[in-house]
């Protein structure tokens, strides 16, 4: 058998004619293939040409025509918005509040001079004479309740209060920073020339000399009224439920021509009773108080100031029933005398001399001196209804009291 050999083939007439049309569609696509094989360089080169031109006429559009005369005549004006001022009152002076405003710039709570409240590290209330007017208060007991944290448990006498702050009686009390004394009736009754109280609440040993120094419960001053830069009269009236009255004036003058001294005076009466029978109270007050100012860093004040109190109290409660049941008594009940009598005088004298020799440096010297003399007289019933028989309880009692109590001070500071 002979070997396997591969069949010989005739070459088609086909094929060279195959061959010229390939040849020719080559030729036909030349410059698409030489466009393809350009360098990358090339085409960047070109695209950065085509932006550069898209840009130019970006900026030809953008530039204004210039307008025709009836254009810039039919064209609005520019407008220009009226000026707008902002105005606002500086305070008087540092720690005392201006008649209208709000806050104040310093308190003297918490030492002799007044400082910034941020710079006094315990909590610490100021109401100031705008506060005062738009709240109708004129009790110094009833603006100390609004204080918080402070709380008046009363006591069994109608015009005495007992303040307490953080659980300890509050009773330091001082006026323009210098101590006035630990009792109630170091406490006005009106508030007539004082225009800002401020409250320390906590322990005031390092702000405070003398009294109750230390004493955990706080710290009290208020701040007398002065002269202000624009002379004024100012007369108030009000009325309210059991027979309260209360009249009031202001006047404020300056006496020189260059203004360098001013001169106020403050006078008013307050008048009340009350839903049950007998007890009743009038107080009135007299201050006036002159600032003269020689110097641009120097300040002179004095002042006085007169107080009395009239009242008839009640001094205690009423009678209970040996068992504590209440016997039913009228609203309008009361066992004070009709005899009972409160005469409180207050006087006081004060001086004041305050030289600013550097900036935020200033030295002060003041001496305050106050009385207060009292003449009391107490008629009230004590005891039982009807008494368990058998046991320690009294029967009902006339109870009298007479008390006199002439006391004086006088600090410096």
């Amino acid at each position: 058998m002979a070997p396997f050999a591969p069949a010989r083939t005739r070459p088609s007439p086909l094929r060279p004619a195959l061959r010229l049309l390939a040849a020719a569609a080559l030729t036909a696509h030349a410059p698409a293939f030489a466009q393809a094989r350009m360098p990358a360089q090339t085409q960047q080169q070109a695209r950065q040409q085509t932006q550069q031109q898209k840009q130019k006429q970006a900026k030809k559009q953008a530039q204004p025509q210039p307008q025709t005369q009836a254009e810039e005549q039919a064209a609005p004006p520019e407008r220009t918005l009226p000026q707008v001022v902002v105005q606002a009152q500086r305070l008087a002076r540092d720690g005392i509040s201006d008649s209208t405003a709000y806050t104040t710039r310093g308190a003297q709570v918490a030492g002799k001079t007044p400082r910034a409240l941020r710079e006094i590290p315990q909590s610490v209330t100021v109401f100031t004479e705008q506060r005062l007017r738009d709240q109708a208060q004129a009790d110094v007991t009833r603006v100390l309740e609004w204080v918080p944290g402070v709380f008046n448990g009363l006591a069994s006498e109608t015009d005495t209060s007992r303040l307490y702050s953080r659980g300890f009686r509050l009773d330091n009390l001082s006026i323009d920073g210098s101590l006035a004394g630990t009792s109630f009736w170091q406490i006005p009754a009106d508030f007539s020339a004082y225009d800002q109280v401020e409250v320390l609440r906590g322990p005031n040993g390092l702000f405070a000399g003398g009294g109750s120094s230390g004493s955990p419960a706080g710290h009290i001053n208020l701040t007398r009224k002065r002269p202000q830069d624009t002379p004024h009269v100012l007369g108030e009236a009000a009325l309210g439920s059991w027979q309260q009255h209360r009249a009031s004036v202001d006047v404020n003058r300056r006496l020189l021509a260059d203004g360098s001294l001013g001169v106020r005076l403050i006078a008013s009466q307050a008048n009340r009773a009350y839903f049950f029978r007998t007890a009743r109270r009038r107080n009135t007050t007299l201050y006036g108080v002159a600032e003269w100012q020689p110097l641009a860093t120097l300040t002179l004040t004095a002042g006085a100031e007169l107080e009395r109190r009239r009242a008839l109290p009640w001094i205690t409660g009423l009678p209970l029933r040996g068992d504590g049941a209440f016997p039913g008594y009228p609203r309008r009940m009361s066992t004070a005398s009709p005899w009972s009598k409160w005469a409180i005088d207050t006087q006081g004298f004060f001086a004041e001399t305050v030289w600013k020799w550097r900036e935020n440096w200033q030295l002060k010297a003041a001496w305050n001196w106050r009385r207060e003399k009292g003449d009391w007289d107490f008629g009230f019933l004590s005891g039982y209804v009807d008494p368990v028989p058998g046991s320690s309880q009294m029967a009902l009692y006339q109870n009298a009291q007479r008390r006199l109590f002439p006391t004086a001070a006088a600090r410096w500071m």
